[in-house]
């Protein structure tokens, strides 16, 4: 029976492990995947373990439809070429059968779209690696065909949702993005605020289907590309009146996404700051926002157990993996003021993360340095000798006080 390992983010070289048998198999073998690959996607562990399971049961488009590939028109072509996979998960070998008949698809006999179902079955094997007891895993595989995993980030994080004006600049037209609250108000319906104090009903399914499109930016579907009007009319099931379409827009504009991620950000910095008065400290460079590419960007410093640690904004205007610069502060016996060595490289597993999110944290992580020190394999080399738990000698002024 195959050992599936799953390496975790960091630079540990830890990782987590299940037992994944398809079918009758019977010897043992490991299988290693990493999800340092998917930074791209909502949660890269998850994603990993779908692709080896779209790899393992050979069920990508590709796969199913390698045959009816038109060469001309540069697509797979749907068949009705129908499959069953019997996977068992964990020591004790909780059974899923997945299959497909005809154009739907099932898991356990529970029927629902094929993402959704590959994604509920990659949760349940990596919660496998925690938990064995099958009725546990069943319920859990349940939920998350129930509450894809779309939905899940729209009720965690907001909806996206975009629409376009009329703009003078040389396309013709400025898109603005901004996120929507969303709540679970039945077994199969949410409620998503369109405007101010005003919430529309969706289902689970529709609701999956908005996240594919704003989210995912899939233009199959009837969501796909609504403006304001048609976005209300769509989720009220009529036309706003001009009122209400002015109170939209406002509210939209109000609910702006870096608008939203920049305050939310700033607060977090705060919250933090003051619950560690006594190990972090911010200078801030422009008071008004957070992304800084003034003379005098934002600056956050922070007292560690083994060093002390400065983190600037670089000033970026596009979100990455490092936004925020870190140094650490050295005082070499022949230098009498000390210098900040770095920047070092620090990556985010998620290339989405917003600056002051990162500010946050690497500002959580570099408290406890001691233990980032063994996670992120690239700090090691710009510490010297003196760098131990506790020491005094190599720290700045601020944190002397």
């Amino acid at each position: 029976m195959p050992e599936l390992i799953i390496n975790r983010a960091d630079d540990s070289g830890e990782y987590d492990s299940t037992i994944v048998r398809f079918g009758e198999e019977s010897h043992y073998y490991t299988y290693t995947i990493s999800p340092r690959g998917y930074r791209t996607s909502i949660n890269p562990v998850i994603e990993c373990i779908k692709q080896y399971l779209l790899q393992e049961l050979k069920i990508t488009r590709k796969a199913q439809y390698n045959r009816s590939y038109r060469r001309n028109r540069g697509y797979y072509a749907p068949t009705k070429k129908d499959f069953s996979h019997l996977i068992n998960i964990g020591e004790e070998g909780y059974p899923i059968l997945f299959n497909k008949v005809k154009t739907r698809y099932y898991v356990n006999g529970v029927m629902g779209n094929k993402d959704v179902l590959v994604a509920a079955i990659a949760r349940t094997i990596y919660k496998s690696c925690f938990v064995d007891d099958a009725m546990e895993l069943d319920a859990f595989l349940v939920r998350h065909i129930k509450l894809p995993e779309l939905v899940s980030y729209a009720l965690e994080n907001n909806a996206p949702y975009h629409f376009f004006i009329e703009d003078n600049s040389y396309y013709g037209r400025k898109k603005i993005s901004c996120r929507l609250k969303v709540n679970v108000i039945g077994d199969d319906k949410v409620a998503m605020e369109i405007s101010d104090g005003i919430w529309g009903e969706l289902t689970i399914k529709q609701m999956n289907t908005f996240m594919n499109a704003y989210y995912k930016n899939k233009k199959n579907n009837s969501w796909a590309d609504l403006n304001p009007n048609q976005f209300w009319e769509k989720v009220m099931k009529r036309p706003p009146t001009e009122s209400e379409e002015q109170l939209m827009m406002a509210f939209l504009n109000q609910n702006r996404t870096e608008k939203v991620a920049r305050n939310r950000a700033r607060d977090l910095m705060i919250h933090i700051s003051q619950r560690y008065s006594d190990r972090i400290k911010i200078n801030w460079g422009s008071p008004d926002k957070l992304l800084d590419v003034s003379d005098k960007p934002t600056i956050m410093y922070v007292h560690g157990k083994l060093a002390d640690w400065k983190l600037t904004d670089r000033g970026l205007k596009s979100q990455g993996q490092q936004n925020v610069s870190t140094f650490v502060w050295i005082h070499e016996e022949d230098n009498e003021k000390g210098i900040w060595r770095g920047p070092i490289c620090i990556d985010n597993l998620d290339n989405k993360s917003p600056t002051g999110d990162q500010f946050v944290t690497r500002a959580l992580g570099l408290l406890n340095d001691e233990l980032l020190l063994k996670r992120v394999s690239t700090i090691k080399s710009y510490l010297n000798k003196e760098h131990v738990v506790g020491q005094t000698t190599q720290r700045i002024k601020l944190f002397q006080q």
